[in-house]
């Protein structure tokens, strides 16, 4: 399978994982969010909206309006991985380039499926990066 075949295969998991978790209501919708930029508590109505992140569609950002407007270069200058259960921006990393080869890329998302908030699994600390799968795949490097 190739990469494009595998990243739209991973979208309709994602896809899949939403609906369900819709039906089930799961998914709790925070009123406050922290601005990774001013730190503050601020209503979800004022952070940024990202239209598309080419998987996921209507992610919430980790940044209120004001900063991003404030602090473009701050805001372009990261990496940030999006949870396609609960649409919204769970980290954000600085660029850098792994000892595999794995870059994280200034201004790119990247995808996991599900987080601490959405996820029914108590304590879960990790989550697999859609991203870093098909890179590894294509280059025959074991994912654990």
């Amino acid at each position: 399978m190739d990469l494009l075949r595998q990243r739209d295969h991973l979208a309709h998991k994602f896809a899949v994982a939403r609906e369900r978790q819709a039906k089930v209501g799961t998914v709790a919708i925070p009123q406050r969010s922290v601005c990774l930029i001013c730190k503050k508590h601020k209503p979800v109505t004022d952070m940024v909206r990202i239209p598309t992140t080419g998987v996921v569609k209507g992610v919430m950002d980790c940044f209120c309006s004001a900063c991003a407007k404030e602090h473009p270069k701050e805001v372009s200058a990261l990496a940030r991985i999006v949870c396609a259960g609960c649409r919204e921006v769970v980290a954000a990393v600085e660029p850098f380039v792994e000892r595999t080869g794995f870059p994280w890329v200034a201004g790119r998302f990247y995808h996991v499926s599900e987080c601490p908030v959405c996820s029914k699994k108590l304590g879960l600390t990790e989550s697999q990066i859609a991203e870093k799968i098909c890179f590894y795949k294509s280059r025959g490097i074991p994912y654990s």
